[in-house]
């Protein structure tokens, strides 16, 4: 029983050592071409157990740590046309939608100095023009930190860019932003280079839960990292083999017969070889062009001897058929979209969509994210202009202000006009059905305030008035004889006299240009109007 545990021990062991990393006591063989190829771009050839699983799985990990966040973000922005794109797509939207607006920034306030300082403030820094790049590198890190530089007159005079791998913000264990020097900026290293106050920095950030303290999670690229590599990879692979698989090749059958088998016969199909096909390379050192031949190389033709008296011949060998199947190229894509969020159609790929009314919906599910984008940047600009108020000694809460950025885009506010369409119709079928006052369906269907209210039951009733002279009102006979004593005008009611004004008007305005074309038609003269 000992000797059969002990024998099984043995064979445990050695099949361990067999499939180590790097089995004790036994080298990889240093002629193995495989082998020195992955050392040369220093890549391991078992990483992972061996397994090709075990190093696709390494190669399409993802990042825990916020630095390599960033770094992978950096990576899809610079490789990925479509992520850089998407990108764009949403700094354009989120700061000038598709309207030629030279006011990116709008701000609305009840008192004139507010909108005055705040205006002069973004004018100084360039913020309609630089609310862009803001916006474009919120959506790619999820974080944007701007340093305040401020002169000794108190004002701010320009922003400064601070990237986001090398801030730190400083938080207790509660959450609270230190008290004296909440964000530090660091080195590779993470020696400290520069500690600021809460005022001289604005953290932009899009965070994906409250207790954030960073908006690297909230980036529009966190969920796509690992789609982003397999597409890649995918890609990738099909474009060498597009190169190398693609080509027809020759199957060169060279007749031998008459030579000794052997290096004989090795040395003529080398000479073959040479005769017949070379490959011209630029020869790196020297810089000319020079004339090489890789035995191995697949891209070449083969050739092979031939002794069965058959004679030379020539063979085409056909390249892969199945390199037009991109099923697998067109799943990962999908999924890229689908995480960006970007309407296929706005990228070039109208095939993908085929009626308008979707592109519409596409178009209202973007907005919803560009609008979150928009917050995001509201939420940073007021930190600034209200740091700005506090320095002019004003209160920002006793003299509150807006700021709005424009609509996404035409479709978006085609599509709030529809919704307002739908509500006046509702509201003119309680009106007319139901019998529900007028001041209730502003009130309460149309969401007016009492100001709004007034001013519009204000400009209906003379706009009642008006239709009712066209309607109710009859015109007057020519002989007919209108009495306009005193006491008759008197008695009259305020729309009826407007009724008589806008009649009076109209009945001038009509003599005048009948004496004018008698004038005209009489003395070829144009009638002076006198001032």
């Amino acid at each position: 029983m000992e000797n059969r545990k002990g024998l099984f021990e043995s064979i445990v062991q050695r099949l361990s050592d067999l499939f180590q990393r790097s089995p004790s006591g036994v080298k990889a063989p240093e002629t193995d071409s495989a082998i020195e190829t992955r050392r040369s771009f220093d890549d391991s050839i078992d990483r992972g157990g061996g397994t090709a699983y075990a190093w696709y799985l390494d190669e399409t990990s993802v990042e825990n740590k916020r630095m390599l966040k960033y770094k992978e973000y950096e990576r899809m922005d610079t490789e990925s046309v479509e992520v850089a794109s998407a990108l764009d797509i949403y700094a354009d939207n989120a700061t000038s939608g598709d309207r030629d607006m030279n006011e990116v920034i709008e701000v609305i306030s009840e008192s004139e100095t507010v909108v005055e300082i705040l205006n002069e403030v973004k004018d100084r820094l360039k913020l309609d023009f630089e609310l862009w790049s803001i916006a474009r590198q919120l959506v790619k890190y999820g974080d944007c930190f701007e340093e305040l530089v401020v002169y000794p007159d108190l004002e701010v005079h320009r922003l400064k860019h601070l990237p986001p791998g090398e801030m730190r913000v400083i938080e207790d264990k509660w959450g609270r932003l230190d008290p004296k020097t909440p964000y530090q900026q660091v080195d590779a290293n993470g020696t400290t280079i520069a500690k600021f106050e809460k005022w001289q920095v604005i953290h932009f950030k899009m965070t994906k839960d409250r207790s954030s303290t960073y908006g690297v999670d909230g980036s529009v690229l966190y969920p796509l990292r690992k789609v982003f590599k397999q597409l890649s990879m995918i890609e990738d692979s099909l474009v060498i083999a597009r190169l190398t698989r693609a080509q027809q090749r020759f199957a060169f059958m060279i007749d031998v017969n008459g030579i000794e088998p052997g290096e004989a016969t090795s040395a003529y199909l080398r000479e073959v070889k040479n005769s017949m096909r070379k490959k011209r390379t630029i020869d790196p050192q020297t810089g000319q062009l020079d004339l090489k031949y890789n035995p191995l190389s697949v891209e070449e033709d083969i050739f092979l001897a031939r002794r069965d008296g058959g004679g030379s011949d020539v063979k085409v060998l056909e390249g892969a058929s199945n390199l037009g199947q991109l099923d697998d190229v067109e799943y990962f894509s999908k999924k890229l979209f689908a995480g960006l969020k970007v309407p296929k159609a706005w990228m070039g790929f109208e095939g993908d969509t085929h009626a308008r009314a979707v592109i519409t919906e596409l178009d209202v599910q973007f907005a919803k994210t560009v609008r979150r984008v928009q917050q995001a940047l509201i939420s940073g600009l007021r930190d600034l202009f209200d740091f700005v108020l506090v320095t002019r000694g004003i209160d920002p809460k006793e003299n509150p202000y807006t700021l709005k950025l424009p609509i996404m885009s035409t479709v978006d506010e085609l599509r709030q006009w529809e919704l307002e369409k739908i509500k006046a119709e509702v509201a003119t079928m309680y009106k007319n059905s139901l019998g529900i006052s007028s001041e209730w369906v502003y009130k309460n269907l149309l969401d007016m305030t009492e100001e709004e209210i007034e001013e519009i039951k204000n400009e209906l009733g003379d706009e009642e008035g008006l239709a009712y002279a066209q309607a109710e009102v009859p015109e007057p006979d020519d002989t007919e004889v209108v009495d306009t004593d005193e006491e008759q005008l008197e008695t009259l009611s305020p729309r009826e006299l407007r009724v008589l004004r806008h009649k009076l008007r109209e009945e001038l305005s009509a003599l005048e240009e009948l004496v004018q074309w008698e004038y005209e038609h009489k003395t070829n003269k144009k009638l002076r109007k006198e001032a």
